[in-house]
């Protein structure tokens, strides 16, 4: 295969192939992730579940499970104490594009506000989310269903866009 076509097909810079080629930059081998990509797979289902959910997770939240998948496993890491820091964080969220990170905001007077409409609609969208999972509403403690605002994290990891 020529380098121009090479470079069309696969989207990198022909300047980038012809180094590669003639050795002018060596050939790094890609870095290998500390988690499976079935784990990371896992990692990004429970992430969007919770988002969806309404409870999005912080970073310090992403870091603790991940650090408690490798110690049940006993994987050694480079991590301090097998917690991964911000550039882990970093390389699963390029790795997982469709993972959105949000800041949290001060509740405005009018979302604050609640009414007999806002609460039938939101235990309205609690049924659908249950359902979803194949869980009859009607089947759960009406004590085990609440809302709660979690307003000491400052950042949450949410799966869907904005």
């Amino acid at each position: 295969m020529k380098l121009m076509n090479a470079a069309k097909q696969f989207g990198v810079p022909r300047a980038t192939l012809f180094d590669k080629l003639h050795n002018r930059t060596p050939m790094k081998p890609s870095a290998r992730t500390v988690l499976t990509t079935h784990e990371e797979e896992c990692l990004v289902h429970w992430l969007k579940m919770s988002a969806r959910r309404g409870r999005g997770k912080a970073r310090k939240d992403l870091s603790i499970v991940v650090q408690k998948v490798l110690n049940a496993e006993g994987r050694q890491t480079p991590f301090k104490a097998n917690m991964p820091g911000r550039k882990w964080l970093h390389s699963f969220s390029k790795r997982h594009e469709e993972l959105r990170e949000r800041k949290t905001m001060v509740l405005g007077e009018q979302r604050a506000s609640l009414s007999k409409e806002k609460i039938q609609a939101w235990f309205k969208d609690v049924a659908a989310n249950l359902s979803e999972d194949g869980i009859d509403i009607s089947s759960v403690e009406p004590g085990c269903i609440f809302n709660a605002d979690e307003t000491g994290f400052p950042y949450h990891i949410s799966g869907e866009s904005e």
